[in-house]
């Protein structure tokens, strides 16, 4: 019976490549929902901008319209920092799904390693095998050839 001898080092590349798919999958998550939040501030902000608009045409005092710059301020200051987030899932993202890659990579050249050590192992058996019927047709041509003399 033909045994792969790093059959444990592929098992644990399969493994490996197993739990980045799984962390592959959570970032991918977490970026949809970071882009989500960011969308959302981006809405919650233009609606602002409307109501502040539609204040300042029916004319506002200075103190709201102070308490409306702060609020933009802070909202701006929301928006970067949000942008900061997703930009940087995004690289993790990006380096996990390289990580992955390279993982099915490695997993990938030891799969060929071992199809062709079987074929290899399946290519010496058929020639064992065709070695003995041919020992055994030259027994039986030589037994038949004593049997007629």
């Amino acid at each position: 019976m033909h045994k792969f001898t790093i059959q444990p080092l592929l098992n644990h590349r399969k493994f490996i490549e197993e739990i980045l798919q799984k962390e592959l999958s959570l970032f991918k998550r977490l970026l949809a929902d970071e882009k989500k939040k960011l969308k959302d501030y981006e809405k919650a902000r233009n609606r602002f901008m409307v109501e502040l608009r539609q204040k300042q045409r029916e004319s506002i005092t200075v103190s709201e319209n102070l308490l409306y710059f702060n609020f933009l301020v802070r909202q701006a200051s929301d928006l970067d920092n949000q942008r900061d987030i997703v930009l940087d899932v995004e690289k993790k993202f990006d380096q996990k799904r390289d990580d992955l890659i390279e993982a099915m990579k490695n997993r990938k050249m030891l799969e060929k390693l071992k199809e062709k050590h079987l074929k290899a192992y399946n290519h010496k058996l058929m020639k064992n095998e065709q070695d003995f019927l041919n020992e055994v047709a030259i027994n039986m041509f030589n037994l038949r050839c004593r049997q007629e003399v």
